[in-house]
C-alpha cells in the first residue's frame, strides 16, 4: 500500500511543479460566498446550481461494479491476495471519473485533460 501512496506523492509534485492551479471555475461556488457564506448559504448555492446527477455508467461489467464500490481497505484487501492488479483498479475509477466529468470533481480537467491516462500510466507502473 506504501508504494501507492507514494506513486501518488510523487505524481501530485510532478504534476503540481508542470501545471498551474486551475481558474476558478463556474461550476464552483462564488469564491465570496465561500470565503464569507456561511454553511447553509453555501449548501443552497451548491443545491441550486450543481446538476442532477447522471445514472450510473451502463457499459460498465459487473466486475467493474464490484471494484468501483470498493471501499479502500477492500481495495486494499484484495490486492494483498492478488483478486485485483492496480492498473485493474485505476481503470475502473477513471472510466467513473470521465462518466462523471460533468460534474467538476476534478479540479484539473481543463489544465490537464488527459490526467485519466496520466494515472493509468502511473497505475501500470
Amino acid at each position: 500500500p506504501l508504494i501507492g501512496y507514494a506513486m501518488a506523492a510523487a505524481w501530485a509534485t510532478t504534476f503540481s511543479r508542470t501545471y498551474n492551479r486551475p481558474a476558478w471555475h463556474e461550476s464552483f461556488p462564488p469564491r465570496q460566498l465561500v470565503l464569507e457564506g456561511s454553511p447553509a448559504e453555501i449548501g443552497a448555492w451548491l443545491r441550486d446550481n450543481v446538476p442532477a446527477m447522471k445514472e450510473p455508467d451502463s457499459s460498465l461489467t459487473d466486475r467493474e461494479k464490484s471494484l468501483a464500490k470498493m471501499t479502500a481497505v477492500e481495495y486494499f484487501e484484495a490486492r494483498k491476495v492478488k483478486l485485483v492488479t492496480c492498473t485493474e483498479y485505476a481503470s475502473v475509477l477513471v472510466k467513473r471519473m470521465k462518466h462523471y466529468r460533468y460534474m467538476n470533481q476534478f479540479m484539473y480537467w481543463d489544465n490537464l485533460p488527459m490526467q485519466g491516462e496520466a494515472i493509468l500510466s502511473q497505475a501500470e507502473a
